[in-house]
């Protein structure tokens, strides 16, 4: 299995406005993108996580909820909204993934949200003093 999530500005800002993650069974690995990648070039973190918190993230996807949604919720992005999305790829090689706005979890995929935020929470960020983090402003 491998879970990847992410969340990206329905407008174009200055500074980062998309990160993506993707965690395996002993890794998470993420990215902050920006359109100015002169100004912006690519943060990318890599850590090992714990079995416990694979063991707790694989135990929060609820295959038969996730694969029952609509690829997209309402209209992710429309008014500047920030936009989230989760794909999952599982072992039998199905995927699904689902986007919606920022607010809008949908219940199904509402507790593998909150654990992959615990663990993205745990990520050091490997940028340069001064550089906006997915912490800073415009990110959840």
């Amino acid at each position: 299995m491998q879970i990847r999530s992410g969340a990206y500005a329905g407008f174009s800002s200055d500074g980062y406005s998309a990160i993506e993650t993707t965690i395996q069974p002993k890794s998470i690995r993420s990215v902050q993108r920006a359109p100015d990648k002169k100004k912006y070039p690519d943060l990318r973190t890599k850590r090992k996580i714990t079995k416990e918190d694979w063991d707790e993230l694989q135990h929060a996807i609820d295959p038969v909820g996730l694969f029952a949604l609509p690829d997209r919720i309402g209209s992710p992005g429309s008014a500047d909204e920030l936009v989230e999305w989760i794909e999952v790829e599982f072992s039998d090689g199905s995927k699904k993934s689902v986007a919606y706005n920022q607010g809008s979890t949908p219940p199904a995929i509402a507790k593998a949200m909150q654990k992959i935020k615990m663990i993205e929470t745990n990520l050091p960020t490997q940028n340069r003093e001064g550089t906006p983090t997915r912490k800073g402003k415009g990110w959840r």
